[in-house]
């Protein structure tokens, strides 16, 4: 089997909405030299079907049903680690990849070898594809030194449009991957910042789905938290502290020179002093009881 030049991973969970539009969008790049792994986090929809639909019309597709829903996050993981491509791009279950997509990305890394990552425009469309007006807040990170290009990443990523960007995947593997805590997606962008630059092109190359059930900002609260606890929350899941210490950690043991490591240190330090607010009433809220209920979790 020929090792192809990007891995595209698709973790799914109860995604029969929109994932034939979103495969569609995939398997119609204009690059074709891909694999598409998917991994179906023990759906209890109509996925499997369209999956395997999907996998006996085109040999690309690569189809993983899990025995038990891991939570989301490591249902991403586990498709960067079965990834072989020199590039890497994940995708969600509802969002639409223009042709271009693969092409415009690579042909910028190829060509520009001290970034990491490149992605395009970003626009936004609801469960019934209208338009609809977000932010903008696609981040670049084109500072020459890692310190600042982790802390520009640190202050502005928001919308995290750049996880769905194309990614070297030597880059991507010498991180910890997303955090099993909600956001913690933003900590390994700024890991990744420290690694090297990333870009945005001027062309919109991606169609975000702000739809209930897959946009985090449209969940309820135990719907939010079933996607990353799918049995039961941890009696303190300690979001903010969590994520603050993996900054940290992130800055201190990065393979970068000490210099940048010792200042993004020092960034990382300062930034939880500005959260402190929220980490010390984080720390003050009492052990939770077990959930009574138990929604769906997805991806």
């Amino acid at each position: 089997m020929s090792t192809p030049l990007v891995s595209i991973g698709l973790p799914v969970y109860n995604g029969e909405a929109f994932l034939r539009e979103t495969l569609a969008s995939l398997l119609g790049q204009t690059l074709g030299d891909f694999e598409l792994i998917i991994s179906d986090n023990s759906s209890t929809d109509r996925t499997a079907e369209i999956c395997r639909e999907a996998m006996q019309k085109d040999p690309r597709v690569r189809y993983v049903r899990q025995p038990r829903n891991l939570g989301a996050p490591e249902n991403w993981n586990f498709v960067v680690r079965e990834a072989r491509g020199e590039f890497f791009k994940w995708s969600s279950d509802s969002d639409i990849s223009a042709p271009l997509f693969l092409e415009s990305c690579v042909r910028w890394l190829k060509e520009n070898p001290e970034f990491v990552l490149c992605f395009g425009r970003t626009a936004y469309v609801d469960e019934n594809g209208k338009s609809v007006t977000m932010p903008l807040n696609d981040v670049e990170a084109l500072d020459a030194r890692a310190s600042d290009r982790f802390r520009h990443v640190c202050m502005n990523l928001c919308l995290n449009n750049e996880q769905y960007g194309v990614i070297r995947r030597d880059a991507l593997l010498q991180t910890r991957l997303d955090r099993p805590y909600p956001h913690g997606d933003l900590v390994l962008m700024a890991e990744l910042a420290l690694l090297g630059k990333f870009k945005v092109l001027p062309e919109t190359l991606l169609i975000r789905r702000a739809a209930v059930g897959h946009w985090t900002g449209l969940m309820s609260p135990e719907q939010f938290d079933s996607l990353f606890w799918p049995t039961a929350k941890p009696k303190h899941a300690a979001v903010f502290v969590r994520r603050h210490l993996d900054y940290l950690r992130v800055a201190l043991t990065s393979p970068v020179i000490w210099s940048e490591r010792a200042r993004a240190a020092a960034f990382a330090l300062r930034f939880a002093y500005w959260r402190k607010t929220e980490i010390m009433r984080e720390l003050m809220q009492p052990a939770r009881g077990p959930r009574a209920d138990k929604p769906d979790a997805t991806a």
